[in-house]
């Protein structure tokens, strides 16, 4: 190959490496797990099918996974109105995998839609999550000299120019009234953009939400917190920047729905941060085992945008070694167990605590082999990368 056409290749590729995917893609094409949560074969989980069975008429909240890589544009006005006449409507149409969240609905109708349309592949219940971080260890063994030698600081890393976002209840700012950890940086964000929060319509809205429930403040701590001069409250990245993501609404309330508008609009603008985002926490999951939902898959999109994901195993795991639950079954994220500190400093005694949730996941084999995800799907889902 001559130098004219490397250069001609070389620009092409940088000029796709810059530009967003236009695709959306079907969640369940990444799974082969699907006969576990639809053994009748029917394109409805069987917890709806549960539903159908004692109360037809019973309202819920969906999500609609449509197959062959794309949601069918040209007739969404078409299932608007037929959710519409069936009493239900229509919410958040994902941008990056290809479902839409469609609310009170009466669950008789949602086998009447699958049957009707050939291009849905896959109706789930809009999960809801719960929050997963009661207590925090006393050791985090991150910063130096002061609970042991040798840690990420020692080796010159801590989070310094990199953004992490916290998608939880969100964070009080440092100095404000209520707060339960004033040792935290002030938000930071994209232009005309300090955070993200649900609002009160369930709606994706701009600004920098305060901590609802006292809960995400904590994680940001454990995450980021300053410390003190005494060497106290200090997370395990102090240099890194935060960026306040509450998944929840005002009144405190969350849904898988609501999750997926964070994530996905982290996948497409967290690169316009300042610092950009490098990191997203997520201290919630589902008790409930699952083989993954369309915000799994919205999950690992963010992770192929060159975002690393630590997601929560679960704190209510009453059989350990079943399975755990949707957000942490995602096969590109950190999955992490809760730990006992056993009342210590020491780390010698820690172990994975008796509620944690463990796995693996639902019908998955070892991480090597458990999903269709591979660089096809990567180059086509999120074609550039962060660097």
């Amino acid at each position: 190959m001559n130098k004219k056409a490397i250069f001609v290749l070389s620009t092409v590729m940088i000029v796709l490496a810059a530009l967003p995917a236009k695709a959306l893609h079907s969640p369940k094409e990444w799974y082969d797990t699907r006969p576990l949560d639809d053994k009748n074969g029917n394109k409805v989980e069987d917890a709806i099918d549960e539903l159908m069975e004692d109360d037809p008429c019973k309202p819920v909240d969906v999500f609609i996974c449509f197959l062959n890589d794309c949601r069918p544009d040209n007739r969404m006005a078409d299932l608007k109105l037929l959710v519409e006449q069936y009493g239900g409507n229509v919410g958040y149409a994902s941008t990056v995998v290809a479902s839409v969240v469609v609310k009170q609905i009466p669950v008789e109708r949602l086998c009447c839609i699958a049957a009707m349309w050939p291009e849905v592949g896959y109706i789930h219940l809009d999960h809801v999550p719960e929050w997963h971080m009661t207590t925090a260890g006393q050791a985090l063994k991150a910063h130096t000299g002061f609970y042991s030698p040798n840690t990420a600081e020692d080796q010159g890393f801590d989070g310094t120019g990199i953004t992490i976002a916290v998608l939880d209840s969100g964070v009080d700012d440092p100095g404000g009234p209520g707060i339960t950890h004033n040792h935290l940086p002030a938000a930071v964000g994209a232009p005309g953009v300090a955070g993200l929060f649900i609002d009160a319509t369930n709606n994706l809205a701009f600004g920098n939400p305060d901590d609802t429930l006292f809960h995400g403040t904590g994680v940001a701590g454990c995450a980021l917190g300053r410390g003190t001069a005494g060497g106290t409250r200090r997370g395990v990245a102090p240099g890194a920047s935060l960026f306040d993501c509450r998944i929840s609404t005002p009144g405190g309330a969350l849904s898988s729905s609501n999750i997926q508008q964070v994530i996905d609009w982290l996948t497409w603008n967290g690169n316009t941060v300042v610092p950009p985002v490098r990191v997203a926490n997520m201290s919630f999951g589902n008790s409930t085992p699952s083989t993954g939902t369309a915000v799994t898959a919205s999950i690992e999109a963010l992770v192929a945008s060159g975002v690393v994901v630590s997601v929560s195993s679960g704190n209510q795991n009453t059989c350990p070694g079943t399975g755990i639950g949707w957000a942490a079954v995602a096969t590109r994220a950190i999955t992490v167990a809760a730990a006992t500190h056993n009342g210590t400093i020491n780390r010698v005694d820690d172990v994975i605590a008796s509620y944690s949730g463990t796995g693996p996941g639902i019908g998955l084999t070892p991480r090597a082999a458990n999903r269709k995800l591979n660089l096809t799907y990567l180059e086509r889902t999120v074609t550039w990368q962060r660097t």
